[in-house]
């Protein structure tokens, strides 16, 4: 979205945060940034994140003056959002002082929490999104740490969430704590981040919990 593609094709972690939008879906059944174009989806990144680093921006500028990409920072890093005139009805650019998010990703999980899920392990998950969503791509978390984060080996546990789940979509009879729907996605998670297998277990359990939401 900013034009780094040559430094997120050089990062094996730039897919992180690709997997982490689609954890965000199948728990919630909403998406986590829904832009409907690439200004609006860093607009929501930055709601969720804050500001993008000024390095990153910095290069962004080079590239745009460079290659001729469409520009959506100024030089002294307000962003470009654009916008439609409120009168006029036509584009317009309203430059922005992103400094702080706006959004809390752990109150956005805990609107959607069922009653079988267990706070902690949501807030878990918010955690390991959180990691994974970094801006920086060099600074997200590793698919070693987060394959031992607490949210897929399960809290006190040395075994990943989704292993007492009878697989990522089952109803869940064995284990305690969190419903179905998050092991499902921690079962996801846990294949996404090492980028093995085609994730159609944690789909089966995201779904049902997309369902209870009406998504």
């Amino acid at each position: 979205m900013l034009s780094l593609h040559t430094h997120c094709l050089r990062s094996s972690r730039a897919p992180q945060s690709a997997a982490a939008c689609c954890l965000y879906e199948l728990y919630t059944g909403s998406p986590l940034f829904p832009g409907v174009d690439n200004n609006d989806m860093l607009w929501h990144h930055q709601a969720v994140k804050g500001r993008f680093p000024h390095r990153m921006i910095r290069t962004h500028l080079r590239q745009v003056e460079a290659f001729g990409f469409e520009c959506h920072f100024e030089p002294d890093m307000r962003f470009r959002r654009s916008v439609l005139d409120p009168v006029s009805r036509t584009p317009t650019v309203k430059l922005a002082d992103v400094t702080r998010p706006t959004e809390d990703l752990g109150a956005k999980l805990l609107a959607k929490r069922s009653a079988d899920d267990d706070k902690r392990s949501v807030l878990a998950l918010r955690d390991l999104l959180e990691a994974m969503l970094t801006l920086d791509p060099a600074k997200r978390i590793s698919v070693r740490d987060a394959i031992c984060h607490p949210f897929i080996r399960g809290p006190g546990s040395g075994h990943p969430n989704h292993s007492s789940a009878g697989g990522a979509g089952g109803s869940g009879s064995g284990g305690g704590g969190a419903g179905s729907s998050l092991r499902g996605a921690a079962a996801t998670a846990a294949s996404a981040v090492t980028g093995q297998g085609s994730g159609a277990g944690g789909h089966s359990g995201g779904g049902g919990k997309a369902a209870r939401h009406g998504s």
